[in-house]
């Protein structure tokens, strides 16, 4: 089933509200509605986990019983001044998503860093 922009899947959903405890649950929401309304944004499940795309692969979420991992493809390339992205992979890195946190305090920054990485490398 092919991603459309702006428009919630509801097997992500599902997904979520299966491998998440409430809370956690509800920060996931949360982030998932400002992506969506982010314009170009679509949301699909790929690899067996929620991926959203803008000009290629942005993000992914990785739930865990108690947080959520949320995967940057392109962290390699991101700047990061708030020293929130961790991970050793070679392009990815991470942000860890716990009960408690201000999500809106740094994400923000973070999401629009990988849409500018996504428009950058897409216009080599």
């Amino acid at each position: 089933m092919k991603a459309i922009p702006n428009q919630p899947d509801a097997r992500v959903t599902d997904y979520l509200s299966q491998n998440l405890n409430d809370t956690v649950y509800q920060l996931s929401e949360q982030i998932r509605q400002w992506l969506i309304e982010t314009p170009g944004v679509s949301e699909a499940i790929k690899y067996k986990v929620p991926f959203y795309d803008y000009l290629g692969p942005l993000i992914y979420f990785n739930p865990k019983r108690d947080h959520l991992i949320i995967g940057f493809t392109k962290g390699i390339y991101m700047e990061d001044p708030f020293n929130m992205l961790v991970g050793d992979q070679k392009n990815i890195r991470h942000y860890i998503v716990n009960e408690g946190i201000d999500i809106f305090e740094h994400l923000p920054f973070y999401f629009d860093e990988a849409i500018r990485i996504n428009k950058l490398l897409k216009k080599r």
